[in-house]
């Protein structure tokens, strides 16, 4: 997988004409660390926001341990993952 230190890099250098999936990991890691400092309750990540494997990852790496899951295939998904995270 490549990687570009901006989007403007990315579009300049490959020119896409189809859809690209961007993963900021800094900005994924930066977001749940704000959330836990502020956010006074439990916190659970609902998978159908973004179920992508590599998102879902760096979110769990990040100390969220509780997921909102909605099907089969999420929970599937979370304990491929993580088997001991929690799963509502």
């Amino acid at each position: 997988m490549q990687k570009f230190n901006s989007v403007d890099q990315l579009v300049n250098t490959i020119r896409p004409v189809d859809p690209i999936y961007c993963i900021r990991p800094n900005s994924i890691k930066s977001a749940c660390n704000w959330f836990k400092s502020n956010f006074p309750g439990q916190i659970l990540y609902a998978v159908k926001t973004n179920p992508n494997e590599k998102v879902i990852k760096h979110i769990g790496e990040s100390g969220i341990e509780r997921f909102d899951v909605a099907s089969i295939n999420e929970i599937k998904l979370i304990r491929k993952i993580f088997p001991e995270a929690k799963a509502y």
